[in-house]
């Protein structure tokens, strides 16, 4: 695949607060009042207000009221004619579809998304499209996915991009070469400060470490450079590399390494002691 030169992160938060009206609230306002003002814009046919009631409403779906207010304000939204509000209903229904199995919904949904992209440009909508083809599971929709994504990197410049491709392909075992690439794709969005691709190299290399056990040193090396960015993170990422297959599978296998990497976390937390019974436990030392 060819990835441009120049990514950005934050494109996609960027792009979410300017289409759903998030920045435009003042610095220092009374939240309160101002949702209060933003509903009653919204009642009276501002579709990007109807669309920021909705978020608020969706971030607190936990109960049934709030459940059925985002659902009315992300409706209005649309009949409003926000797209942006269209590609937030194919999300939703991508991920309902994809949890129930439901592929041929999944397929549906995810070209609608891949319409709105090449419509809008939105970065959601590529996303909603990519995690749609992926799901999917075969070569074609893979083929489709990566022209995609060199698409959306080059238009959109989104960091984020890469670290949804590779979530969406973590299960994927076409060989040593494409699964070293998308290895490639985390270690270029972790050096970009995108924090969740460095967790997600050490679940790659635990579902394929003997493709990628030629790499090892290239991931740790990138764990290492941002450690200090999170400290407690990156020793949880190591051990479990550490840990990961077997003395035969795995170049840098030592249980009693990723126990001392795990040691010197100041301040261990419930995974901290979980990743350590999976090395041998504390008793061990």
């Amino acid at each position: 695949m060819r990835i441009p030169e120049e990514l950005f992160r934050n494109r996609f938060e960027q792009e979410y607060n300017a289409e759903t009206g998030r920045d435009l609230i003042p610095e220092g306002a009374d939240f309160g009042t101002y949702f209060k003002k933003c509903l009653e814009e919204a009642s009276h046919g501002n579709a990007k207000m109807a669309l920021f009631a909705a978020t608020e409403y969706g971030a607190r779906r936990d109960n049934p009221e709030n459940l059925r207010a985002f659902r009315d304000w992300i409706l209005k939204s649309i009949c409003l004619g926000s797209s942006y509000a269209r590609v937030f209903c194919l999300r939703e229904y991508l991920r309902e579809a994809v949890e129930s199995g439901n592929m041929g919904s999944a397929e549906a949904y995810a070209r609608e998304a891949l319409l709105l992209y090449r419509d809008h440009g939105y970065i959601m909508a590529a996303e909603t499209a990519l995690r749609g083809l992926l799901a999917l599971g075969d070569e074609e929709a893979l083929a489709r996915a990566e022209e995609l994504l060199e698409d959306a990197l080059k238009t959109t410049g989104a960091a984020e991009l890469l670290l949804v491709f590779a979530q969406g392909t973590l299960d994927y075992d076409d060989g040593p070469e494409k699964i070293s690439e998308r290895a490639d794709l985390l270690i270029r969005a972790a050096d970009l400060g995108i924090r969740e691709a460095i967790r997600l190299l050490s679940v790659y290399y635990r579902v394929h470490v003997r493709d990628l056990a030629p790499r090892v040193k290239d991931l740790i090396a990138c764990i290492k450079r941002h450690q200090e960015e999170d400290d407690a993170g990156a020793r949880k990422t190591l051990a479990l590399i550490y840990s990961a297959g077997t003395f035969r599978t795995n170049p840098v296998y030592d249980f009693r390494k990723a126990r001392l990497t795990l040691a010197e976390i100041k301040e261990p937390d419930e995974e901290t002691e979980r990743i350590m019974e999976m090395c041998g436990g504390r008793d061990a030392f």
